[in-house]
Parts: structure tokens; C-alpha cells; sequence
């Protein structure tokens, strides 16, 4: 039996606890929006959660919501949130970012990122720089990207060479550099919403569509299209941003303490992509119903794709300029580490 002493102190020191939970919700008396692409569960999610609990342990004053992106919080309601300062931070994938700026389409040039090493490479290459700048006129922050693995191909029927790729339409993003390659290896590219893919499959409007393998598990695509072909063809990653006013109103102490937390999520990040491509082969198999393959003639792929590299960045209404600085940053780059596209092979 606890003493009656003893047990007003432990109310003592509940009610102290309490006080002090609610002081500290007081302390926040700014609420910041950060919005994120990929979905619930998406590594662009994970990454926006550490984002919140990094700066909410910060700065005590402020309170973060999250919101996810969709049809209706699409990429032009997320920028004109920063113009207005409705939206204080978004972790935005390379998909969207070739909306606001175009020029960031050419850094995912199919087959020349081969890993993180060669997307930083890129990312810090002259063209690279200049394509970033072109963010900040959204009133967008450049803070840090993170690079996330490979996008493959997927369909109702199976592509295990460039014969069975022949004249299939195939659903893309709105991207002229990814639209051009299709159409080097012979496909004919739709544009499709990624939320509209398994709705297209089912209605027959498409034969293949292409994207990263975690989106393809977590949209649950392989119920519709339950042929996988592994290609790693172009480089997944997305971007952080902070907006002007958030970045620039406290001075350089908040601002620290923002690129802190923002620096331990992306540190997260590069952990969560190791993981997650030693958990794809798990997940693949654990579906059951999916058919991978890795076509044989894939080195035909990319000679077809690479010899084309500067013509399809010519008719995507690039500069010449653009290819030269970004093989010239690759060839510089180191090779990058396998770890990212070996999830094929894992064994349970």
C-alpha cells in the first residue's frame, strides 16, 4: 500500500507534468505547413515526419501540420502556398519539380545516373546549379535533396525485350526527356497522373507504364499490371524546401537549427533507401501474383538510349550545353555503390 504522502506526491508531480506539456504547447505559437509528394508511408513521408519532430525539438515555438499531395493539393497549390507563406517546407519528388522548373528534367537523363554518387554529381554540377536557381523564383529554398533508387517498367503484358516493347503505349509523367527516350526504344508515350495508372490499366487505355518499384507495391499496380520489368533506367529523388519567409525571417540561428533538422531527416533518408532496396525483393515476393524479369537485350537499351542522349535533350528544348556539363559531371563522379538496385537478388 502506497502512503497517503507518497501518492500526493506522485499527483504533485503529474499535475507539474501536465502544467509543463501544456506550457510547451503554449510556447508554439506559429503553425508551419510542410506538404509532401508520394503518399502515406512513402519515403517522401518518412522523411517529412523526421522533418517535424526535428524542428518542433528546435524551435519550441513552432507547430508543424503535414500534408499530403493529391489531386486536390496538387504542385500549383503548393507553390503559391509559399508565395503567400501558407507552406513553410515541402519535400517535393524530381516528377513535380519539372513543373515549376523544367530545366531540373534533364538531371534525371535516362540511363546516366547509375546511384547517390552520380546524383550528386549532377546535382552540383554547372547545370545543376542553374537549373536550382531556377526554383528559388518560386520563393522556394533549396535545402537538400535525397536520391531514393531506379524507375523500371510495368504493364498487363510482359516487356522482356525491346521486340515486346514495339508500338506499347506506355503511361509517363509529364516529361519531355522521359517522353523522348520512349520513343528512341520505340514505346508510344501517354502522359497519365500516377493516381490515374490502375484506373488506365483496367480500362485498356495503356500497355506499360514506368516509375520506382515502391510506388508500384504501394499503389498496389500489380493487380492490374502484374508484369515487372527491372531496367533501372533513370534516377528516383526528391527536393526540401523552405520557403523565404521561414528560411530568412529569424536570422541566421533559426536558420541553422531548420538546416539542422533537415540534415539529420535526409541522414535518415540515405539509411531508409539501403533499407528499403533490401526489403523490395521481400515485398515482391510476398505479392505472389508479379512476373519480374530483366530483359536480355538491356545493354541494347541503354546503347540505344546513350547514343541518342543529346539529340533526346535537343528535342526536349534543351540546350546542348545541358548534355555536355551533365556527362562531363558523371564521368567525374564516382561509381556509385550497387546496394541500391540489388534488391532482385535478395534472398528471404
Amino acid at each position: 500500500m502506497y502512503s497517503k504522502k507518497a501518492l500526493l506526491a506522485t499527483g504533485a508531480a503529474a499535475a507539474l507534468l501536465a502544467v509543463a506539456c501544456t506550457a510547451q504547447e503554449q510556447q508554439r505559437s506559429e503553425i508551419w505547413t510542410l506538404a509532401f509528394s508520394g503518399g502515406k508511408d512513402s519515403l517522401d513521408h518518412r522523411v517529412a515526419q523526421r522533418i517535424k519532430a526535428g524542428i518542433e525539438k528546435e524551435i519550441p515555438e513552432v507547430a508543424m501540420d503535414l500534408v499530403a499531395m493529391d489531386e486536390k493539393v496538387g504542385i500549383a497549390r503548393v507553390v503559391e502556398g509559399f508565395r503567400r507563406d501558407q507552406v513553410q517546407i515541402a519535400v517535393l519528388s524530381s516528377d513535380l519539380l519539372g513543373q515549376i522548373a523544367p530545366e531540373t528534367m534533364a538531371l534525371g537523363l535516362p540511363f546516366l545516373i547509375r546511384g547517390p554518387d552520380h546524383m550528386k554529381a549532377v546535382r552540383f554540377s554547372g547545370y545543376g546549379d542553374r537549373a536550382i536557381k531556377k526554383l528559388q523564383k518560386a520563393e522556394m529554398v533549396w535545402v537538400g535533396y535525397f536520391y531514393s533508387g531506379q524507375r523500371d517498367v510495368f504493364g498487363r503484358v510482359p516487356v522482356c525485350s525491346l521486340q515486346d516493347l514495339a508500338g506499347k503505349k506506355i503511361a509517363i509523367p509529364d516529361d519531355p526527356v522521359i517522353e523522348e527516350t520512349w520513343k528512341v526504344l520505340g514505346a508510344k508515350p501517354m502522359v497519365v497522373a500516377q493516381q490515374e495508372l490502375n484506373k488506365a490499366f483496367q480500362q485498356g487505355k495503356i500497355d506499360l507504364a514506368e516509375g520506382a518499384p515502391n510506388v508500384y507495391l504501394d499503389r498496389k499496380t500489380y493487380g492490374a499490371a502484374p508484369y515487372y520489368s527491372r531496367i533501372k533506367y533513370a534516377p528516383v529523388w526528391s527536393g526540401i524546401f523552405v520557403s523565404n519567409r521561414a528560411w530568412n525571417l529569424r536570422g541566421y540561428k533559426r536558420r541553422w537549427k531548420v538546416d539542422r533538422a533537415i540534415k539529420a531527416a535526409r541522414a535518415y533518408a540515405l539509411k531508409a533507401e539501403v533499407s528499403q532496396s533490401q526489403v523490395l525483393g521481400q515485398r515482391f515476393r510476398s505479392v505472389g501474383s508479379i512476373e519480374v524479369c530483366v530483359p536480355d537485350d538491356l545493354a541494347r537499351w541503354e546503347d540505344l538510349v546513350t547514343r541518342a542522349h543529346k539529340d533526346i535533350l535537343k528535342r526536349a528544348g534543351f540546350p546542348g550545353s545541358a548534355f555536355t556539363s551533365l556527362d562531363a559531371a558523371v564521368r567525374g563522379g564516382q561509381e556509385a555503390p550497387e546496394y541500391a538496385d540489388d534488391w532482385l537478388n535478395e534472398e528471404d
